[in-house]
């Protein structure tokens, strides 16, 4: 028997196949390795065409599309990459019809819509787009471009009743707002393309109510609507705060002139947050304010008529200094006779404006010193504290005495209650 087994392994020795060889072992291993090398690099390879396969299809669709867009449109909406300009829109309509509701409303979905099965990979390459991104504005301009071709679509799947596929498209469009929504809240005031991504979203409300008046029973319809009004509201606000944050920094300035017969009254009022804190240097800035020219006058200037009035020259200003800072206000009346036409105007204040000095300023101007009034409203509080806290001593002592005045009186009934039941017994 163990003849036979030794034979058996000589003979699979001499041909080269014997499983319990360390040799073949090491050969059998290498041999897995390789196989295990090239399923990997076939299955690479396959992963690798797939990917291509999709972008190529991706691509004809959005070229399909773009094609379509050309052929049929009258209208465009493009983004640019430069910081300046991120969204622009030309509206040519072929009638007289509206021009913002021509620019979306005639947009085909081209071939890669809602109902397609490429369409997530459309959204997912526009994502990608946007991610990759950094510039704000130009991420906004995007954004809100792709929230128009989300319209466009619900707009074409509704034209031919697929109501499934106008609910996608109409779902993608509120997922957009929520984006931009963000995307407008992170902008900064030297961020652009505000104004123009604003009049877009303008557009689209003009386009979701028309397709509101003949879908009236859509729900998405309804929802992308109130998504563009508050998306809108939001835009306000932004525009509004810049507004507001610009003012702040660099001042306000306004020159309102008064006809009264053939005179006239003009006066100039500007208030502005300085970082200058002396005398000599507030007024300086002051008067480096009212030195407008003839220009910079005809555009700020705003003309009434009067009934009655006195016609007087007064200047005042006045600077309220902190720590660090000033905030000035300065207000300049003065007549002018004979001048009632605007020209005439304009060069009377120029005149006058140009006549003031440096003296005259600074005697109007009176400061007010704001940090010792906060000093001030310190010192009253902590007076205020000092008071509350003796009052709060006063009545807690004399809840005290007024405890132990009962303790006492306690004690002597039951004291004398006790004498009492003595007595009885």
């Amino acid at each position: 028997m163990a003849e036979n087994i030794q034979k058996g392994y000589e003979i699979e020795n001499s041909s080269g196949f014997n499983p319990f060889h360390p040799q073949w072992d090491e050969s059998h291993k290498e041999t897995n390795n390789t196989w295990s090398r090239i399923f990997k690099a076939g299955l690479s390879n396959i992963l690798l065409a797939g990917i291509i396969l999709l972008v190529l299809t991706f691509t004809m669709g959005m070229a399909g599309a773009t094609e379509n867009v050309t052929s049929n449109e009258t209208s465009t909406a493009n983004t640019t990459g430069t910081p300046t300009e991120t969204l622009t829109a030309t509206a040519t309509p072929t009638s007289t019809a509206t021009a913002g509701a021509a620019d979306d409303g005639t947009l085909d979905e081209g071939l890669v819509g809602p109902g397609n099965a490429l369409y997530g990979l459309t959204i997912a390459f526009e994502n990608i787009g946007e991610t990759f991104t950094y510039n704000t504005s130009e991420k906004l301009g995007k954004q809100v471009a792709h929230a128009r071709k989300r319209i466009a679509e619900a707009r074409a799947a509704l034209k031919r009743n697929d109501i499934d596929a106008a609910n996608k498209a109409l779902a993608e469009y509120g997922a957009k707002s929520d984006d931009i929504n963000d995307s407008v809240s992170k902008l900064s005031d030297k961020d652009t393309g505000l104004i123009k991504a604003q009049q877009m979203i303008a557009k689209h409300q003009v386009i979701l109510e028309q397709l509101l008046a003949s879908h009236p029973n859509s729900t998405g319809l309804q929802r992308a609507y109130n998504n563009s009004l508050k998306l809108e509201q939001k835009f306000k606000k932004k525009i509004s705060e810049r507004k507001e944050r610009k003012e702040s920094k660099e001042g306000r300035l306004e020159i309102k002139a008064k006809i009264l017969g053939n005179d006239t009254e003009v006066k100039v009022e500007v208030n502005f947050r300085s970082d200058n804190v002396t005398n000599f240097t507030i007024a300086n800035e002051i008067l480096d304010k009212f030195q407008l020219s003839a220009e910079n006058i005809n555009t700020l200037l705003t003309i009434e008529n009067m009934d009655d009035g006195e016609l007087n020259t007064e200047l005042e200003a006045e600077a309220k200094i902190g720590e660090g800072f000033s905030l000035v206000e300065a207000e300049y009346k003065f007549p002018l006779l004979n001048t009632t036409s605007r020209d005439g105007i304009v060069d009377g204040i120029y005149m006058n404006l140009h006549a003031l000095t440096i003296e005259s300023v600074t005697n109007a101007l009176e400061i007010e010193n704001m940090t010792k009034v906060s000093e001030n409203k310190k010192d009253e509080k902590a007076a205020i504290k000092q008071a509350t806290r003796e009052i709060k001593k006063e009545i807690r002592e004399e809840k005290e005495d007024l405890q132990e005045e009962i303790r006492e009186e306690k004690t002597a009934i039951k004291q004398e209650r006790r004498e009492n039941k003595e007595k009885d017994r």
